[in-house]
């Protein structure tokens, strides 16, 4: 997931950022600024950066298409191919702002709990602000990791990119791992089971007032596979 993107590079970063950078003292203990990439950070203990702490990220994208693009006539192809689809969606924004609030020092328990506040700012100069929220906490003896981004509209939904949703992962290793995904598409609820001789997974889709089941088992023991 992106927050374990962003928690790995807080944790490449931090070490050697003190040396690079000069001290940003608006609530920050460290200030980045390369080539528009941007990046404020406070740490709560500057040994363990897990431990917790507060950063705000800022991303040219528009800068990286342009170094994509080049005077590389096949890359300019497929931008202008990108630009037609879904996708194309991507490459109408101009930079993305983040504000990221974190806990992980119990990270390897799976428990957590981060924070982020972002913004996507369009060529045009539209904001699209959404908030993502990640956690991890154990409860009743399973490990449970609950994602949900919580978007604002912007007035044309057609060019709307980050999209409301909800994930819960429930697992008690390794036996036994349910996930729950709510959004748009409706709900998905799957419940997976397994053990030294077979994995079992039994899914259901449930979408304006209409349920869709499905099975399959993998017979490691047996040796054969099936889907109904």
């Amino acid at each position: 997931m992106g927050s374990w993107v962003v928690l790995s590079l807080l944790a490449l970063l931090s070490p050697g950022i003190q040396g690079a950078s000069l001290p940003y003292h608006d609530g920050y203990d460290w200030h980045f600024n390369q080539k528009g990439v941007q990046l404020d950070l406070a740490l709560k203990d500057q040994t363990n950066p897990l431990v917790g702490g507060k950063a705000h990220v800022e991303l040219p994208v528009s800068t990286i298409w342009k170094l994509l693009e080049g005077e590389n006539q096949l890359v300019k192809t497929l931008v202008i191919a990108l630009e037609k689809t879904t996708l194309g969606k991507l490459y109408d924004i101009q930079t993305v702002k983040a504000d990221i609030n974190y806990n992980a020092e119990k990270v390897l328990e799976g428990i957590f709990n981060i924070a982020i506040d972002y913004t996507l700012v369009h060529k045009d100069g539209t904001e699209e602000k959404a908030t993502l929220l990640l956690k991890g906490k154990k409860e009743s003896g399973m490990v449970v990791t609950s994602l949900e981004v919580i978007t604002k509209n912007l007035e044309d939904n057609s060019r709307q990119i980050i999209l409301p949703i909800q994930v819960t992962l429930s697992c008690s290793w390794p036996n036994a791992h349910a996930i729950t995904i709510n959004g748009s598409f409706g709900k998905i609820l799957i419940n997976i089971a397994n053990d030294v001789n077979e994995v079992s997974a039994r899914g259901m889709w449930e979408y304006l007032g209409q349920q869709y089941k499905y099975s399959s088992v993998l017979s490691i023991r047996e040796k054969y596979f099936t889907v109904y």
